[in-house]
């Protein structure tokens, strides 16, 4: 059985780091600037641009963690 391909997304307050992982072992990783000065909008779209780079279509799973606390009233 072929195991399938995770992402792992870390974003951070400088950096989003993005792993693909199969295997239990990293395959590609990449590391864009967070631009967290920007709006939230730009920060998704940051995010969502790291994903595809590394995309494959045998994804099975992403998980995404952020650094410090999150606000709900103001996210």
């Amino acid at each position: 059985m072929t195991k399938k391909y995770t992402i792992g997304v870390d974003v951070g307050g400088t950096k989003i780091g993005v792993g693909l992982v199969k295997n239990n072992k990293i395959e590609k990783r990449i590391k864009i600037p967070t631009e967290s000065k920007k709006s939230k909008r730009v920060i998704l779209k940051n995010i969502e641009s790291a994903i595809k780079e590394i995309w494959r279509k045998d994804v099975e799973a992403i998980g995404v963690s952020f650094a410090g606390q999150i606000d709900q009233k103001k996210a």
